[in-house]
């Protein structure tokens, strides 16, 4: 024999039957779908041998550039931003606002630009406090009027009472300014130190000097004074003095025929030298006269 094997059928159909039973499972599997483009592709890419030219800056001239550059690390850097945006204020623009309440009702009369306040009402502005039963606050001439409430009969239920600083009053009739800080009142009662000052016409000029028409004052603190000096004009600088043209005393609302040219009486605090005023005394021996008149020396 010369070592050949012969042909056998039955190994024959053995390989073959393997070879199918191989493709079969291998057919499926996942390295049959892999794509064509990853394939035949550059791992690194080709670089461009002509350089970019450099594009301008699309900035205007009036734009702010920031910097990105944070000086702080791990925090951002803050950037204050200014608001070139500026409201023009008006001429006759307040210094504060004002401020104002009313128990009963408030009335706004925008094209008469005033404010009507009723019940008990009450005003403030920086160191003004108004307190009132009506008050009226015109926008176009800045003033403010404040009216006391009466009944059928005349009889006064409720007064307006004005406080700025150290001064207070008590009137009929009130008309402040808030551009001037200037005001008028009318049947007023005031309080300067220990002297007490009524008046039917009241010109207050500042917050400290006061000028009286038509009035009286007095060291009595009753409604109706039992004795007092009557001017008809009179200036009053709150707890230094007041001086007065000619006056006259006047005892339980009986004018004296006494007259003295003016009068110059100090309100100062502590104690001075001075002059010291009379008082009117009554008695059954000698009945109605003034006494205490003097020089006091410290």
């Amino acid at each position: 024999m010369n070592g050949l094997r012969k042909f056998s059928l039955k190994y024959f159909f053995k390989g073959l039957m393997l070879v199918v039973i191989i493709g079969t499972v291998t057919i499926s599997a996942n390295a049959q779908r892999v794509p064509g483009k990853d394939f035949d592709t550059l791992l690194t890419k080709r670089a461009d041998t002509i350089p970019l030219k450099p594009q301008p800056a699309l900035i205007n001239p009036g734009d702010t550039v920031f910097s990105d550059t944070d000086t702080i690390p791990g925090r951002d850097t803050l950037v204050q931003k200014i608001d070139t945006f500026s409201v023009k204020m008006s001429k006759d623009t307040l210094s504060a606002p004002v401020q104002y309440f009313a128990e009963d009702s408030v009335v706004v009369q925008i094209r008469n630009k005033k404010i009507l306040l009723y019940g008990k009402t009450k005003t403030e502005y920086q160191d003004v406090v108004l307190t009132a039963p009506i008050v009226a606050v015109d926008q176009s001439t800045q003033t403010m009027t404040a009216f006391n409430k009466r009944d059928s009969a005349g009889t006064v239920l409720e007064e307006a009472h004005f406080t700025q600083g150290e001064n207070n009053f008590t009137s009929d009739t009130i008309v402040y300014n808030f551009k001037t800080q200037k005001g008028i009142t009318r049947n007023t009662f005031t309080q300067s130190g220990e002297m007490f000052v009524s008046g039917e016409l009241i010109k207050k000029v500042s917050e400290t000097v006061t000028f009286v028409q038509r009035g009286i004052f007095t060291t009595c603190n009753l409604d109706e004074p039992h004795f007092g000096f009557r001017a008809n004009k009179l200036k009053v600088i709150n707890k230094k003095v007041a001086v007065s043209g000619p006056a006259h005393p006047e005892f339980e609302g009986v004018p004296i025929p006494v007259y003295i040219p003016f009068g110059f009486y100090p309100m100062s605090q502590g104690r001075k030298s001075g002059l010291l005023p009379p008082q009117f005394e009554t008695n059954d021996q000698f009945g109605l006269g003034l006494t205490g008149l003097g020089y006091y020396q410290v």
